[in-house]
Parts: C-alpha cells; sequence; structure tokens
C-alpha cells in the first residue's frame, strides 16, 4: 500500500521540544519524523517536493531545483533525489523508485496518469502529518470529473524539463482559479463529513504525535457523489455567491488531446 503524506516539520519540531522540555537538535528531529513515517508508511511513500519558479524560468530540474513545501520535503528529497519526478512545479518523490506517471512530456499533475490516480488504484492512503488538511486530493476529484471544476479554466504552461542529462521540452497542464476571485473551500465541512464516515481517521504514532489518515479511493467516490448532486460542494458560500455575482460560475471547458 502507498501513502501520500503532506508534512510540517515545524509542529512536529514543537511537539518534540515541549515533551523533552528543551531545545533539541533539528536533524536528529527530522530523522526521528522520518523513521515514523517510514514505519507507518512500511516504506512505500511519496512526498511532495513542489518547486513553483517553472512558471518564471520556463525550466525544471528534478535534480537540482530544491522542494519549497518544507524543511522534511527538502530533506526527503535529498535522501530520494533519483526518484523525483520531472513534473515541473508539483514533482514527488518516492521512497521505493522513480514512477513515470505521465506519457511523453506531456504533465498533467491532478489528472488521469497523476500520482493520485495511482494511489487509488493501490487504495493508497493521504496522510496529513503535522500539516494542515488541505485542497491537493480534491483537485485531483475536481479533474476526475468529465469537464472539471466549473471554477476552474484549463491553462497549458510550456517550458522545459531535465531529462537524460539535457533539457527537453515540455508542457505542463493546470486548471487554475480566476485572478479576479479567492476561491476558498469549505474544509471545515468537508473534514467533518469525512470523518463521520471515517473515511479519515486521527491516529496517533508510537512517540505519540497525532495525524489523519484517509483512505483515497473512499474520498474521491465521496466526492464525485456529492459533485454530482452539487457542482459547488467544496466551495464556501460566500465564495459560491462571489463566483455567481461575477458570473465566473462556468467556465466553458476544453480537451487537450495530448493529455488523453
Amino acid at each position: 500500500m502507498t501513502y501520500f503524506a503532506h508534512t510540517d516539520f515545524y509542529n512536529y519540531y514543537l511537539k518534540e521540544i515541549k515533551k523533552n522540555n528543551k531545545q533539541t537538535n533539528q536533524e536528529k528531529i527530522l530523522k526521528k519524523m522520518f523513521k515514523e513515517l517510514m514505519n507507518i508508511s512500511k516504506n512505500d511513500l511519496i512526498i511532495p517536493t513542489y518547486n513553483f519558479d517553472f512558471v518564471k524560468t520556463k525550466k525544471f530540474n528534478f535534480k537540482k531545483d530544491r522542494s519549497y513545501v518544507g524543511s522534511f520535503s527538502e530533506m526527503f528529497r535529498n535522501k530520494f533525489k533519483k526518484n523525483r519526478t520531472l513534473t515541473p512545479m508539483f514533482s514527488t518523490c518516492g521512497s521505493i523508485s522513480k514512477i513515470n506517471f505521465y506519457k511523453n512530456n506531456y504533465f498533467d499533475p491532478f489528472g488521469k496518469h497523476s500520482e493520485f490516480n495511482y494511489l487509488v488504484k493501490k487504495k493508497g492512503k493521504i496522510l496529513n502529518f503535522g500539516a494542515e488538511f488541505a485542497p491537493s486530493f480534491i483537485m485531483f476529484i475536481e479533474r476526475s470529473i468529465k469537464y472539471g471544476a466549473l471554477y476552474r479554466y484549463g491553462k497549458v504552461f510550456i517550458g522545459k524539463t531535465f531529462k537524460k542529462g539535457k533539457y527537453t521540452k515540455c508542457k505542463l497542464y493546470f486548471e487554475v482559479r480566476p485572478k479576479q476571485i479567492n476561491i476558498e473551500y469549505d474544509l471545515k465541512k468537508l473534514k467533518k463529513n469525512l470523518l463521520r464516515l471515517k473515511i479519515m481517521k486521527i491516529k496517533k504514532t508510537s512517540n505519540n504525535f497525532t495525524y489523519e489518515e484517509i483512505d483515497a479511493k473512499q474520498f474521491l467516490n465521496f466526492g464525485l457523489k456529492n459533485l454530482k448532486k452539487n457542482p459547488y460542494f467544496f466551495l464556501k458560500k460566500n465564495t459560491i455567491n462571489e463566483l455567481k455575482k461575477k458570473k465566473l460560475f462556468h467556465f466553458k471547458k476544453f480537451k487537450i488531446k495530448e493529455f488523453e
């Protein structure tokens, strides 16, 4: 079984120094956190190692470009750097081996060839280990609808990714939010429902650190079922009202064949 973990080392670190009632070496605690996550996942772990420089530089080097999503993510990237994906902006790194999620150099990080789809097929789990409940998997659920979320529109970013010792041309497809409004997900409502249905479970490590575990396949089915009834199910009411007020609630979707 594969685990996809969102991490926040700072929260783990605070728990450790509070427990020991003194400052502790960060490197030592990073190693301890790593060991606990590897125990939970039985060594089959995927960590997001996102880097957002591609929008400006138009280049991504999986070997050199650091992760911008936390110190644990960066440590994990350095440890398993050969297993990092070539995906600009939304690269991930696995503990077992490098997985080619995408065809050619066309990247759709929340689409049907993505890590999230792999996670569903493997009956995997999503972990929020110190990190707040976040909408990354929600974007995959949105992309699993025929034309995607009504309040997002497709955008293609063209650049180069480092592959086999040189930069090669690539395209990144990502469904973005309209700039005119701040799209807010009703995460409190969503989390409450996931806990009620036992799709999300609150667990503790042997070290007594509390984290969240979500069944990926059940989360997908739950999301699709509710989006079918209400395409704005994930959003806060004030966001829905603003979308309708500004007439941004229904973008025309289009297919890009190379991402199929």
